[in-house]
């Protein structure tokens, strides 16, 4: 049969484009914006200039995957922002090694 991953799964519900995480999202970058916070993983500076035609490179992310939390997916104490880089990592980790990530931030432990 057909298989889907986390990622496409991720794509294809239609939670990112709903009120409820517009909303939230937009209180999570709002509150690190303004607490001038680095990235949860890495520790760089987040930039969040968003320009149109290119992807947001703060982003925010569910510290326990959604699809396998979706209990989690709007909780405030669950989001965190992370530079466009360390989320694509973290994602593709997650996808390669199908294991839920150890550490409080949901990178795998060891991991950077």
């Amino acid at each position: 049969g057909l298989t889907m991953s986390m990622g496409m799964a991720d794509r294809l519900d239609g939670f990112y484009q709903s009120e409820p995480w517009r909303k939230l999202r937009n209180k999570v970058r709002a509150q690190w914006k303004a607490a001038n916070r680095p990235c949860a993983f890495c520790n760089a500076p987040l930039d969040f200039t968003v320009r149109r035609g290119q992807r947001a490179q703060a982003v925010v992310d569910h510290i326990q995957n959604r699809v396998k939390r979706p209990d989690l997916a709007l909780t405030l104490s669950n989001l965190q922002m992370v530079c466009h880089s360390c989320n694509t990592k973290k994602a593709s980790w997650v996808e390669n090694n199908k294991v839920k990530p150890t550490n409080l931030n949901g990178f795998p432990e060891g991991w950077d």
